[in-house]
């Protein structure tokens, strides 16, 4: 048995191992990576947008949207990654990077092919942190929805990669509602 296969097996028992997690209960946010194009050729143009769902640099699935309306599509992150609100230990060690409400999604499964079945899990990079767009007309952002985080997010920093996970920290867009210390 190469190398390989090895990382392969320790991989796929990470992904059973964060869907057991989602299941019983445990990590109750979705998080979704959504693509958004402005029919008008900027950001919050009259006419409308097109949400996207792009994996492995594919539209995967896209629906349309008027202005203020939340997004229609995205490319949800399985099995779900691990929510929380950032400590103020590190937001102070962070050197003014983040700020107190900045949320870190954690466990998220990067890609792998499965030998057996030769089907792709996981992310790659470009899947869940995707560079900005060079047009002022593509936004990517995050929307979560879950008990007590629900809104659009955008990433602070860039993606970390830990062993065997992606790390990403996010903030909240102006449009997303913030919770208080007293978690109201």
């Amino acid at each position: 048995m190469s190398a390989e296969d090895n990382f392969r097996r320790v991989r796929s028992a990470l992904n059973a191992g964060r869907n057991v997690l989602t299941t019983l209960g445990y990590r109750t946010i979705r998080v979704f990576v959504v693509t958004r194009v402005w029919e008008g050729g900027r950001k919050s143009a009259d006419g409308g947008f097109v949400d996207q769902a792009v994996y492995g640099g594919q539209v995967v699935d896209q629906a349309t949207g008027r202005f203020g309306d939340p997004p229609q599509v995205g490319l949800e992150i399985v099995p779900r990654p691990k929510v929380r609100t950032l400590g103020i230990r590190e937001t102070y060690g962070s050197g003014g990077i983040f700020r107190e409400g900045d949320v870190r999604l954690t466990y998220i499964q990067p890609w792998w092919e499965d030998s057996r079945t030769g089907v792709r899990k996981g992310f790659r990079v470009v899947d869940v942190a995707p560079d900005p767009a060079p047009s002022d007309g593509i936004e990517t952002y995050y929307y979560l929805t879950g008990d007590p985080l629900q809104g659009e997010y955008f990433r602070v920093g860039s993606l970390t990669e830990k062993f065997g996970h992606f790390e990403v920290t996010l903030r909240a867009r102006a449009t997303t509602p913030t919770v208080d210390a007293a978690g109201t």
